[in-house]
């Protein structure tokens, strides 16, 4: 996997999330992290140490904010947590993701990759 220079922020991770979550299934918290992870190019920074927690990563930090009830992905009402620690995107979630790739296909249209 190609590394990438910036780090990610929290409005990174969401659209990601919620294509990990696109199956229906209920993932937990962890589940959710390795797949996240496994989709996005990570910087250095992005493996740092998180601020607050020795044994996380500065990126899993950033999905489980962006997993909180209380932030947009929840707040939306675009995924749920159906336990704790267990999470599933909602009808809501699924049309806004088919919402997202329909604008990124139109872009993908007018903008020819490499310009």
């Amino acid at each position: 996997m190609m590394e990438s220079e910036q780090p990610h922020r929290q409005a990174d991770v969401e659209y990601v999330i919620l294509e990990v979550l696109a199956h229906g299934r209920i993932m937990t918290t962890q589940e959710v992290y390795a797949a996240v992870r496994r989709k996005l190019d990570l910087a250095a920074a992005d493996l740092a140490k998180a601020n607050e927690r020795d044994n996380e990563h500065k990126i899993d930090q950033i999905i489980a904010n962006a997993l909180q009830e209380g932030r947009h992905l929840c707040t939306r009402e675009w995924i749920e947590r159906v336990a704790n620690g267990e999470f599933r995107i909602t009808d809501k979630g699924q049309a806004q993701l088919r919402l997202l790739e329909q604008l990124k296909a139109m872009l993908d249209e007018f903008v020819p990759d490499g310009e």
